[in-house]
This record gives structure tokens, sequence and C-alpha cells, in this order.
């Protein structure tokens, strides 16, 4: 493994850790499960919060970050509900996200599920996820270009979210791994076209970029 690698990989966990310190101190019925984390991700318990695993992830969304309802262990609520928040960090560390950076986001996570009015707080938590997202560069160039705009569907976003995620790691690798998960998503889409529209469109352009080692040209 590389050095380069190495070091991401530590950004990744790390941040994690910074997370997930946030959110056990922040109060308001929010915890983390295991009491933190040593791996790239924190669960966040919300079984003694306000919020259920669907409200905290589209609240989450409505401030321009994407995070997972996940069931914890004994919860109570139902598997499409759920008492529980998946966060991952590899994307940032990828994007290159510093400890402060993972604090910040920590913060942000933190500030979004508290208890209250959650509207006079919403705009000002947007502007701090876009400062992020602004300092660490747009993901997903492509995909953008491509007219995927932030109206479409929560769950159709999530599919280009992770286009945006191979995307970056193109920059990284010959991008041979992703012309294969790119070919194998966009077998799966096909199967079923009308729930995806336009992302559709977009991973069979990305693959075709790719196959012809041309996607370089399309990500500034």
């Amino acid at each position: 493994m590389s050095e380069p690698f190495r070091e991401r990989q530590r950004r990744t966990v790390d941040g994690a850790r910074a997370v997930g310190e946030a959110l056990l101190g922040a109060g308001g019925g929010l915890s983390v499960l295991t009491g933190g984390t040593d791996v790239h991700l924190v669960l966040c318990d919300l079984r003694e919060s306000e919020l259920d695993g669907r409200q905290a992830e589209d609240r989450l969304d409505s401030v321009g970050i994407t995070v997972n309802r996940n069931a914890i262990p004994f919860d109570p609520r139902p598997p499409m509900v759920t008492s529980g928040l998946r966060i991952g960090t590899p994307a940032l560390a990828t994007r290159g996200l510093q400890h402060d950076d993972f604090v910040e986001v920590g913060q942000i996570l933190a500030e979004a599920l508290q208890p209250g009015d959650f509207e006079a707080r919403r705009a000002e938590l947007s502007e701090r996820t876009a400062a992020i997202a602004d300092r660490f560069g747009e993901p997903g160039t492509l995909a953008r270009r491509l007219a995927l705009g932030h109206d479409t569907p929560l769950r159709v976003r999530r599919v280009e979210d992770q286009l945006c995620e191979w995307m970056d790691l193109m920059e990284a690798n010959s991008g041979l791994l992703l012309q294969r998960t790119l070919g194998v998503l966009v077998d799966r889409l096909l199967a079923r076209p009308e729930r995806h529209g336009r992302t559709l469109r977009a991973l069979v352009l990305s693959a075709r970029l790719v196959e012809r080692g041309t996607w370089r040209e399309h990500v500034t």
C-alpha cells in the first residue's frame, strides 16, 4: 500500500472518531453505539431523541448531508423507520477533509439533530455544509453537468451520490475498477429504468466515457 493511501485511511478513522465524539457530547437524546468507533463509520443511536431514523435522515438531507437510516440492536422501531443513523467518513477523507473539518461536520450533524425549532437553524447549517463542500471541491462534476438537480427524489440522489464517489475515486486510480463497477450498476438500473430516469442516463454515459478513456475530459 502506498503512503498516500495509508494517510487517507488514517484520516478516515480519525474523522469518524471526531464525528462520534461530537455526537456523544451533543445531548438532545443523541448517542453513539458502543460509545465511539474504531472504524470508518459511526452508528448514531436515536432512541432517546425526538427524531427517528427516517426523520433524521431527511432533516440532514435538507441541509446537504447524506446519511443512511440504520437499525440498531433490539431496535424498537420498524426496519423502514429505524432508531439509528449510519454515518461514514471515507468519501470525505477522499475529498481531503482534515481533523478540524471532521469536527465541524460532527457539530453540524449534532446541531441539526437537536430538538427545538429546526427551521430557524436550517439556513445557517446549510451554509456551513456548503462552505465545506466549496472548500474541498464539488464531486461528480459530470453528473451535475448532466442536469442531475437537487430537486430529484431522495432515493435517486443516493444513486447520484454513489456515482459522485466513483467519479472522485477515478482521480486516484486507472479507472478499471470503476469501469467494472459502473457497468454492474448500469446493468441493474436497466432492469428498472422507470425508477431512475436521468441518473440512469448519466451512469450510461459515464460508463461509456470510462470505457473510451475520455472521462478525464469531463471531470474538472
